[in-house]
């Protein structure tokens, strides 16, 4: 690889805000940071390194030189483990085209959800396109105008090196019928009454969704709920402005009786030991 056109050194859970286009970095080990583009979904090409990506605080991925992986809206973190050349190309609109004319007129993603990063090898060819690109990428005024062309050569290109059923793979994320189902799970798991209630509206059978979720948060739906439904309640505990009643009946405990045998189990205080407890701390 050449050298690529710029050097930056992030700061450990820097953010970088993505606009359509083509940008290199060279990164350092022990780097740490997120990349965000809205809306958009964002290619990251590995050349030279590894890094680690991760989903949350509950599901990591690493990746090795000559590798390209596909993500979205900065629902990741990376965190460099080796010092890395990656390039990385923000996806303008006309990639959602190229995706739904490899389906066809009457393609359908048969998937409901994504549960893991898909990722290909960089193809020698597209290796060569991309230390092309480095050079036009240094020369910024140049850059500007032919990133659109270098979106539409590429497209052309990942069609004579990879098969067609890689492709659907790779750019599944970037279809709005078919959601990531860590996403899915952090926008509605607080929506519902129960675990049952999730599986039924993921339209998933019980024991695909338990063994999905078990690989993706670590432990059982019921475990990982319980656990985020007791911080929250928590949460709301240490606020004294927020009456008793109200947290009783926003989480839909029967009673006040009720709401002592959860919280003497989750936190083995009563709900007024726990208030009682944050006062003292908030007075010293």
């Amino acid at each position: 690889m050449q050298t690529r056109s710029e050097h930056i050194e992030f700061p450990q859970k820097h953010q970088i805000r993505i606009k359509s286009g083509f940008k290199s970095f060279s990164l350092k080990k022990g780097s740490s940071f997120e990349m965000v583009k809205d809306p958009g979904n964002i290619i990251i090409f590995l050349h030279l390194g590894r890094v680690r990506v991760l989903v949350g605080k509950y599901k990591e991925y690493i990746f090795s030189d000559r590798t390209m992986l596909m993500i979205n809206n900065g629902l990741y973190q990376l965190e460099v483990l080796q010092n890395s050349e990656i390039t990385i190309l923000g996806l303008d609109h006309h990639w959602i085209d190229f995706y739904k004319s490899m389906l066809g007129k009457n393609g359908k993603n048969r998937d409901k959800f994504l549960f893991s990063l898909f990722s290909l090898p960089i193809e020698p060819r597209v290796e060569v396109f991309l230390e092309s690109l480095s050079f036009l990428l240094s020369r910024r005024d140049s850059a500007r105008a032919l990133q659109t062309d270098k979106q539409r050569e590429l497209e052309l290109l990942l069609r004579r090196c990879y098969s067609k059923k890689a492709l659907l793979g790779f750019f599944a994320r970037i279809c709005t019928d078919c959601q990531d189902f860590y996403t899915f799970i952090q926008d509605n798991y607080h929506k519902q009454r129960g675990v049952e209630e999730l599986i039924t509206i993921s339209g998933l059978s019980q024991s695909t969704f338990n063994r999905k979720f078990r690989e993706m948060f670590g432990e059982s739906p019921y475990q990982w709920i319980m656990g985020k439904r007791a911080e929250s309640i928590l949460k709301k505990l240490s606020d004294k402005s927020i009456p008793m009643s109200k947290i009783i009946k926003e989480y839909n405990f029967t009673d006040a009786s009720h709401f002592n045998r959860f919280c003497k189990l989750m936190y083995q205080k009563t709900p007024s030991e726990i208030r009682k407890n944050n006062i003292k701390e908030d007075s010293t």
